[in-house]
């Protein structure tokens, strides 16, 4: 009778304590795994007060308090001169842009290039093509013109998540002011699970003569794919508070041929209409022999967007974007709100059809619809709430309407 009752006690006890430490144990490994999927949040939250370079609730870079919208080119340095590379931040602080991604490939002479772009007025992103590279971060992290480190590219297709976390963690360690940045390769799937293992998400677009065989399915056309990933993206780095910046290309695949003026300006606008908060054009010089200045149409177009950007950073940055119905599966359209002002983007994807558009605007507005931007395509109507009009093939109309009412600016 004893044993029985002694047998019965402890399977009570099992069948009790066996639940529990169960419970226990997942309990412990699903918190690594929630601090492992939180790892870049918590780094980034406890980056040091008086830092100058930080991201806001709304996902925006600022610089001492002021929005930042990175707008710039890649540099593909290590195939080039340093003297090269002196010579295109010249370049592009000739041109307005503040932004350039460099590969650091001799620690001798990169702070050189560093003090040059504070100089002109560029920030500078910095890979790494040397043995330590964690040397490079240490040597040069109190340069003013640091921006960030770029600790992985093509990101989907190499390093794994974890490598990439982990590198990411020593970047900090040693200099939490500044942020990390990766380039996100190819289409959206890879977006999945790589949108918070940096601070800042980078992503690439890279449609004309696109040679894999990995393109998105039922799009409207190829070039519309940059809104494509790019809405995609941000839906992801959203989760995690990131700013996406977007990769777009000024370069011809091999066997392919070059993005035109046209091309790349409407991938630029697909991408703002996306809620991107920063550009680098692929690239400036170095890929396979690729250079925009062998392309003066496009070298020009694109240095001509850099008023536009400069005129639009705080609509992009601080204004509340809502896209809207073109009902044209290759028209696409989206507004800002910002202060008193309605600001419209409507951009034709087909390269070869005229549509003809009625869009609702669901902000009260009134007066006409003001071209933003002189010499660029427009003539649509704005009556009784909507814009009417024609677009042309690969045109992108931009126009500011006056608000009825002013509403908050408060982001989506």
């Amino acid at each position: 009778m004893l044993k029985e009752y002694i047998f019965k006690w402890r399977r009570t006890i099992l069948l009790f304590i066996l639940p529990m430490l169960l419970i226990l144990c997942f309990s412990a490994y699903g918190n690594k795994i929630y601090q492992l999927h939180n790892l870049v949040d918590n780094q980034v939250t406890s980056t040091i007060a008086n830092s100058t370079i930080k991201n806001n609730s709304n996902s925006t870079i600022r610089i001492k308090g002021k929005p930042f919208f990175p707008f710039g080119f890649y540099h593909e340095s290590y195939n080039l001169t340093f003297q090269q590379l002196i010579q295109a931040v010249r370049d592009l602080a000739a041109a307005g842009f503040n932004t350039i991604f460099a590969s650091c490939d001799n620690l001798d002479n990169y702070g050189v290039f560093l003090d040059e772009a504070e100089r002109v007025g560029v920030f500078v992103i910095t890979s790494f093509n040397v043995d330590d590279p964690l040397a490079v971060v240490k040597k040069f992290k109190d340069k003013p013109a640091v921006l960030g480190w770029g600790i992985a590219d093509d990101v989907g297709d190499h390093e794994t998540r974890n490598e990439i976390l982990a590198f990411h963690k020593q970047i900090k360690a040693i200099d939490p002011k500044h942020f990390t940045y990766i380039s996100i390769s190819g289409w959206s799937r890879k977006w999945l699970g790589h949108s918070n293992i940096a601070d800042l998400i980078g992503g690439q677009s890279y449609p004309i003569s696109y040679p894999f065989n990995n393109k998105p399915k039922g799009l409207a056309n190829d070039l519309s794919t940059v809104h494509h990933v790019f809405n995609i993206g941000r839906f992801e780095a959203n989760k995690y508070n990131r700013p996406v910046i977007a990769n777009l290309q000024t370069f011809r695949w091999e066997e392919g041929r070059w993005p035109t003026a046209n091309e790349v300006y409407n991938m630029t606008y697909q991408a703002l209409l996306a809620g991107v908060k920063g550009i680098l054009f692929y690239t400036y010089e170095g890929y396979k022999d690729n250079s925009i200045r062998q392309k003066p149409d496009v070298w020009s177009r694109v240095k001509s967007i850099v008023p536009e950007i400069n005129r639009l950073t705080p609509v992009l940055l601080e204004g509340t974007l809502t896209k809207l119905d073109t009902k044209f599966d290759d028209v696409l359209a989206g507004q800002w709100i910002y202060g008193n002002s309605v600001y419209l983007v409507v951009l034709n994807t087909s390269q070869t059809e005229t549509r003809q558009v009625v869009i609702t605007i669901p902000t009260p507005a009134k007066g006409s619809a003001q071209p933003l931007f002189s010499g660029r395509p427009s003539g649509m109507r704005f009556q009784d709430g909507k814009l009417r009009g024609f677009i042309k093939p690969e045109d992108v109309h931009i126009y500011q309407l006056s608000q009825s009412r002013v509403l908050s600016t408060t982001k989506e």
